[in-house]
């Protein structure tokens, strides 16, 4: 089965994730043990919902308007992403058929073309092209992560025009000096830890993602430097000091353990008191 045909069939997955009302019950296994979620997903034509629930917890009522991409616990690529694009970093390989969920499925592999990424497989659903079930693969062939539909109802098709929302803008720079080739900046957020402010930022290349968070290094909240496992994904944990101040910079994502280091190694902390919309920012402008 050619590589060609591989891309075609994920073309389609990219499509299906966003333009299908359907409801899931997901399983997600890692060395941080399994969890369940049930996920549902609506469109129309005022845009896409969503709603994640944890089966032990409690779930927010309603679905949300989404407004960066579809956060479907498969989260399969950014929506401004093509299929073509991810062809410049991974080679598509249609590999087989199998049954996932009682549902015929093909099987396609997503193979890196470097060692700046992990390797992925896909179950995808051969009537909706919906992804059924998904490996995270790491470069000794461990699997990191699983994740796998066992239920899939309410299935129906949107048949109107679908807007594709782009690349979330970035305020204050984007903070890194190196990132690995095809990752942009996805998005931005903030997190309270012991009581201050921590910034993070969202870095992808559309499949593969990591997230590097910038905040005051407090002896309360702060983190040993080095890497630590942090369940399915790698954390890097660096501690600098800038004009006097001190900040902890964490970087993570399911990613190489080189690549973590080497964006760490790179994020450069404002010393200069940068304001963001939330207020100062603690990533240095470019």
């Amino acid at each position: 089965m050619d590589r060609h045909s591989g891309q075609e069939a994920f073309a389609r997955t990219l499509l299906a994730v966003r333009c299908f009302n359907y409801r899931m019950l997901v399983v997600r296994a890692s060395a941080a043990g399994m969890k369940a979620f049930e996920l549902e997903h609506g469109v129309g034509e005022e845009g896409e919902r969503a709603a994640i629930k944890a089966l032990d917890g409690e779930m927010q009522p309603g679905l949300r308007r989404l407004e960066g991409g579809l956060p479907s616990i498969l989260q399969l690529a950014a929506p401004d992403v093509s299929a073509a694009a991810l062809a410049e970093h991974y080679r598509f390989e249609l590999i087989g058929r199998a049954r996932i969920a009682d549902r015929p499925v093909i099987v396609i592999d997503a193979v890196p073309m470097d060692e700046l990424r992990y390797a992925q497989r896909f179950w995808l659903d051969s009537h909706s092209g919906l992804p059924l079930k998904r490996l995270t693969i790491d470069l000794a062939g461990r699997v990191v992560e699983t994740l796998q539909v066992v239920r899939l109802e309410q299935l129906e098709a949107f048949d109107g025009r679908l807007a594709v929302n782009s690349a979330m803008p970035v305020d204050g720079g984007t903070g890194v000096s190196w990132l690995p080739e095809g990752f942009v900046a996805r998005g931005q957020a903030a997190v309270e830890l012991a009581g201050e402010r921590m910034e993070s930022r969202l870095y992808g290349d559309g499949l593969s993602s990591l997230s590097v968070f910038v905040g005051p290094w407090l002896d309360a909240a702060a983190l040993p430097a080095g890497l630590h496992a942090l369940g399915a994904s790698k954390a890097m944990v660096r501690h600098l000091g800038v004009k006097g101040s001190g900040y902890q910079v964490v970087v993570v994502g399911e990613v190489p353990d080189p690549v973590l280091v080497q964006v760490a190694e790179g994020v450069a902390p404002a010393d200069d008191g940068h304001s963001t919309q939330g207020g100062r920012s603690n990533f240095r402008r470019e």
